[in-house]
Protein backbone atom coordinates (compact mmCIF):
# COMPACT_ATOMS: atom_id res chain seq x y z
CA UNK A 1 0.00 0.00 0.00
CA UNK A 2 1.32 3.13 -0.66
CA UNK A 3 2.80 5.58 2.02
CA UNK A 4 0.41 8.49 -0.04
CA UNK A 5 -2.68 7.05 1.13
CA UNK A 6 -4.10 8.31 4.39
CA UNK A 7 -7.63 8.12 5.09
CA UNK A 8 -8.51 4.98 3.03
CA UNK A 9 -5.98 2.74 5.05
CA UNK A 10 -7.89 4.11 8.32
CA UNK A 11 -11.22 2.88 7.25
CA UNK A 12 -9.30 -0.20 6.31
CA UNK A 13 -8.16 -0.67 9.82
CA UNK A 14 -10.86 0.18 11.47
CA UNK A 15 -12.82 -2.65 8.79
CA UNK A 16 -10.66 -4.77 9.63
CA UNK A 17 -10.73 -4.53 13.39
CA UNK A 18 -13.76 -5.56 13.49
CA UNK A 19 -13.92 -8.37 10.93
CA UNK A 20 -11.20 -10.97 9.81
CA UNK A 21 -12.58 -13.93 8.16
CA UNK A 22 -15.34 -14.75 5.91
CA UNK A 23 -17.17 -18.36 7.30
CA UNK A 24 -17.50 -21.32 4.86
CA UNK A 25 -21.17 -20.94 2.78
CA UNK A 26 -20.32 -23.97 0.64
CA UNK A 27 -19.26 -27.33 -0.19
CA UNK A 28 -16.99 -28.45 -2.92
CA UNK A 29 -14.86 -31.43 -3.79
CA UNK A 30 -12.26 -30.21 -1.10
CA UNK A 31 -14.94 -29.63 1.76
CA UNK A 32 -16.77 -26.45 3.05
CA UNK A 33 -15.04 -23.27 1.21
CA UNK A 34 -16.20 -19.52 0.97
CA UNK A 35 -18.14 -18.72 -2.07
CA UNK A 36 -18.15 -15.58 -3.80
CA UNK A 37 -21.54 -14.73 -2.21
CA UNK A 38 -19.97 -15.40 0.86
CA UNK A 39 -16.81 -12.67 0.31
CA UNK A 40 -19.31 -10.10 -1.04
CA UNK A 41 -20.97 -10.83 2.39
CA UNK A 42 -18.14 -10.69 4.35
CA UNK A 43 -16.62 -7.52 2.92
CA UNK A 44 -20.68 -5.72 2.91
CA UNK A 45 -20.44 -4.04 6.39
CA UNK A 46 -17.40 -2.26 4.49
CA UNK A 47 -19.69 0.76 3.43
CA UNK A 48 -20.25 1.30 7.31
CA UNK A 49 -16.47 3.03 7.33
CA UNK A 50 -16.63 4.94 3.94
CA UNK A 51 -15.04 2.10 1.71
CA UNK A 52 -16.59 0.58 -1.16
CA UNK A 53 -15.30 -1.49 -4.62
CA UNK A 54 -15.64 -2.47 -8.21
CA UNK A 55 -14.42 -5.63 -9.83
CA UNK A 56 -14.11 -4.89 -13.67
CA UNK A 57 -12.64 -6.93 -16.97
CA UNK A 58 -10.21 -5.72 -19.46
CA UNK A 59 -8.72 -7.70 -22.54
CA UNK A 60 -5.10 -7.84 -22.70
CA UNK A 61 -4.66 -9.71 -25.61
CA UNK A 62 -6.09 -13.37 -26.74
CA UNK A 63 -5.04 -15.19 -24.18
CA UNK A 64 -5.60 -12.97 -20.97
CA UNK A 65 -8.04 -10.80 -19.25
CA UNK A 66 -7.13 -8.02 -16.33
CA UNK A 67 -9.74 -8.82 -13.66
CA UNK A 68 -9.12 -5.19 -11.71
CA UNK A 69 -10.72 -5.09 -7.84
CA UNK A 70 -10.76 -1.45 -7.04
CA UNK A 71 -11.81 -0.02 -3.42
CA UNK A 72 -12.95 3.44 -2.90
CA UNK A 73 -12.44 5.26 -0.11
CA UNK A 74 -15.28 8.38 0.21
CA UNK A 75 -12.26 10.64 0.46
CA UNK A 76 -11.58 9.93 -2.85
CA UNK A 77 -8.70 8.02 -2.12
CA UNK A 78 -8.23 4.42 -4.09
CA UNK A 79 -6.63 1.17 -4.24
CA UNK A 80 -6.23 -0.86 -6.93
CA UNK A 81 -5.07 -5.02 -7.57
CA UNK A 82 -4.50 -6.55 -10.64
CA UNK A 83 -5.12 -10.41 -11.56
CA UNK A 84 -4.35 -11.99 -15.30
CA UNK A 85 -7.11 -14.57 -15.92
CA UNK A 86 -6.13 -16.89 -18.21
CA UNK A 87 -8.59 -16.98 -20.78
CA UNK A 88 -8.18 -21.01 -22.11
CA UNK A 89 -10.39 -23.08 -20.27
CA UNK A 90 -8.60 -26.69 -21.32
CA UNK A 91 -10.60 -29.69 -20.34
CA UNK A 92 -13.90 -27.87 -20.31
CA UNK A 93 -16.20 -29.43 -22.57
CA UNK A 94 -18.31 -25.70 -22.36
CA UNK A 95 -16.09 -22.75 -22.80
CA UNK A 96 -18.00 -20.10 -21.27
CA UNK A 97 -18.74 -22.55 -18.44
CA UNK A 98 -14.97 -22.56 -17.78
CA UNK A 99 -14.53 -18.87 -18.18
CA UNK A 100 -17.46 -18.24 -16.09
CA UNK A 101 -15.70 -20.21 -13.40
CA UNK A 102 -12.35 -18.82 -13.44
CA UNK A 103 -14.13 -15.65 -13.16
CA UNK A 104 -15.79 -16.17 -10.27
CA UNK A 105 -12.81 -17.67 -8.46
CA UNK A 106 -10.37 -14.93 -9.23
CA UNK A 107 -13.13 -12.82 -8.15
CA UNK A 108 -13.83 -14.35 -4.67
CA UNK A 109 -9.81 -14.51 -3.98
CA UNK A 110 -9.34 -10.84 -5.04
CA UNK A 111 -11.68 -9.50 -2.84
CA UNK A 112 -10.67 -11.24 -0.02
CA UNK A 113 -7.05 -10.41 -0.24
CA UNK A 114 -7.48 -6.55 -1.17
CA UNK A 115 -9.83 -6.38 2.38
CA UNK A 116 -7.54 -8.20 4.00
CA UNK A 117 -9.61 -11.57 5.13
CA UNK A 118 -9.20 -15.05 5.51
CA UNK A 119 -11.15 -16.84 3.17
CA UNK A 120 -11.28 -20.04 5.96
CA UNK A 121 -11.58 -22.19 2.12
CA UNK A 122 -7.70 -22.76 1.45
CA UNK A 123 -7.87 -25.96 -0.13
CA UNK A 124 -5.51 -27.26 1.87
CA UNK A 125 -7.04 -27.24 4.84
CA UNK A 126 -10.74 -28.22 3.63
CA UNK A 127 -9.52 -31.12 2.18
CA UNK A 128 -9.61 -34.05 4.65
CA UNK A 129 -6.15 -35.91 4.57
CA UNK A 130 -6.82 -39.84 3.65
CA UNK A 131 -4.75 -42.29 5.96
CA UNK A 132 -3.84 -44.86 3.17
CA UNK A 133 -2.81 -42.26 0.20
CA UNK A 134 -2.59 -38.33 0.10
CA UNK A 135 -4.07 -36.20 -2.93
CA UNK A 136 -2.04 -34.16 -4.44
CA UNK A 137 -2.07 -30.20 -4.14
CA UNK A 138 -4.27 -28.67 -6.44
CA UNK A 139 -2.68 -26.90 -9.40
CA UNK A 140 -2.91 -23.17 -9.44
CA UNK A 141 -3.30 -22.65 -13.19
CA UNK A 142 -2.47 -18.96 -12.62
CA UNK A 143 -0.02 -18.89 -10.61
CA UNK A 144 3.07 -18.37 -12.80
CA UNK A 145 1.54 -16.23 -15.06
CA UNK A 146 2.84 -12.81 -15.62
CA UNK A 147 1.22 -9.89 -17.83
CA UNK A 148 3.86 -7.14 -18.75
CA UNK A 149 2.74 -3.56 -19.64
CA UNK A 150 -0.72 -4.18 -17.57
CA UNK A 151 -0.81 -0.09 -17.10
CA UNK A 152 0.01 1.35 -20.08
CA UNK A 153 -2.89 -1.24 -21.60
CA UNK A 154 -5.22 -0.78 -19.19
CA UNK A 155 -5.36 3.18 -19.84
CA UNK A 156 -7.16 3.17 -23.26
CA UNK A 157 -9.44 0.63 -22.04
CA UNK A 158 -13.23 0.92 -22.23
CA UNK A 159 -14.68 1.60 -18.47
CA UNK A 160 -18.06 0.45 -17.87
CA UNK A 161 -20.39 2.40 -14.94
CA UNK A 162 -19.63 2.36 -11.41
CA UNK A 163 -20.96 -0.16 -9.40
CA UNK A 164 -23.88 -0.15 -7.37
CA UNK A 165 -23.78 0.86 -4.17
CA UNK A 166 -26.32 0.68 -1.13
CA UNK A 167 -28.43 4.05 -1.13
CA UNK A 168 -27.49 4.37 2.72
CA UNK A 169 -23.45 5.56 1.91
CA UNK A 170 -22.15 8.59 1.36
CA UNK A 171 -20.65 8.16 -1.93
CA UNK A 172 -21.66 10.05 -4.90
CA UNK A 173 -20.85 8.03 -8.30
CA UNK A 174 -20.32 9.92 -11.31
CA UNK A 175 -22.59 9.94 -14.30
CA UNK A 176 -22.00 8.18 -17.28
CA UNK A 177 -22.38 11.28 -19.44
CA UNK A 178 -20.15 13.66 -17.71
CA UNK A 179 -17.78 10.74 -16.91
CA UNK A 180 -17.39 10.43 -20.66
CA UNK A 181 -17.19 14.08 -21.43
CA UNK A 182 -14.45 13.84 -18.56
CA UNK A 183 -12.51 11.32 -20.64
CA UNK A 184 -12.81 12.86 -24.19
CA UNK A 185 -11.57 16.62 -22.88
CA UNK A 186 -8.37 14.79 -20.80
CA UNK A 187 -7.83 13.00 -24.59
CA UNK A 188 -7.26 16.10 -26.23
CA UNK A 189 -5.90 18.38 -23.42
CA UNK A 190 -2.33 20.13 -23.73
CA UNK A 191 -2.04 19.83 -20.13
CA UNK A 192 -3.08 16.44 -19.56
CA UNK A 193 -0.04 15.22 -18.05
CA UNK A 194 -0.08 17.76 -15.55
CA UNK A 195 -3.47 17.97 -14.75
CA UNK A 196 -3.61 13.38 -14.33
CA UNK A 197 -0.36 14.18 -12.13
CA UNK A 198 -2.12 16.47 -9.79
CA UNK A 199 -5.00 14.43 -9.54
CA UNK A 200 -2.83 11.54 -8.36
CA UNK A 201 -1.34 13.88 -5.72
CA UNK A 202 -4.42 15.56 -4.56
CA UNK A 203 -5.93 11.71 -4.40
CA UNK A 204 -3.39 10.31 -2.76
CA UNK A 205 -3.77 7.81 -5.78
CA UNK A 206 -0.52 4.91 -6.08
CA UNK A 207 -0.85 3.53 -9.47
CA UNK A 208 1.43 4.85 -11.99
CA UNK A 209 -0.84 6.25 -14.70
CA UNK A 210 -4.33 7.10 -14.52
CA UNK A 211 -6.96 5.43 -16.32
CA UNK A 212 -10.36 6.27 -16.65
CA UNK A 213 -12.16 3.49 -14.52
CA UNK A 214 -9.94 5.82 -11.52
CA UNK A 215 -12.35 8.53 -12.63
CA UNK A 216 -15.21 7.53 -10.38
CA UNK A 217 -16.23 9.41 -7.90
CA UNK A 218 -18.53 12.89 -8.44
CA UNK A 219 -14.99 14.41 -6.22
CA UNK A 220 -13.05 13.45 -9.06
CA UNK A 221 -14.99 15.17 -11.45
CA UNK A 222 -15.16 18.50 -9.61
CA UNK A 223 -11.50 18.17 -9.30
CA UNK A 224 -10.83 17.14 -13.13
CA UNK A 225 -13.26 20.07 -14.56
CA UNK A 226 -11.49 22.93 -12.58
CA UNK A 227 -8.50 21.88 -13.77
CA UNK A 228 -9.52 21.30 -17.62
CA UNK A 229 -11.88 24.74 -17.42
CA UNK A 230 -14.79 22.62 -18.20
CA UNK A 231 -16.68 23.97 -14.75
CA UNK A 232 -16.45 27.59 -16.31
CA UNK A 233 -17.55 26.48 -19.60
CA UNK A 234 -20.91 25.33 -18.60
CA UNK A 235 -21.73 27.25 -16.12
Amino acid sequence: MDSCLKELPKALAAFQAEHHAAGRDSKGNYGAYTSLAGALAAIKNATAHGLSHSQTLHPLGEDVMLLRTSVFHVSGELLCSDLPIPLKTEGRANYWQGLGSAITYARRYSLLAIYGLAGEDDEAEAAPVPVAKAKPAAANSMRNLHTPAQASQVEALEVPGPPAVEADTDICWLEKERHGRIVESLKCAPNKAEVLTAFKEHFKIATPKISPAQIQLQTHADFLEEQLGLAVLSA
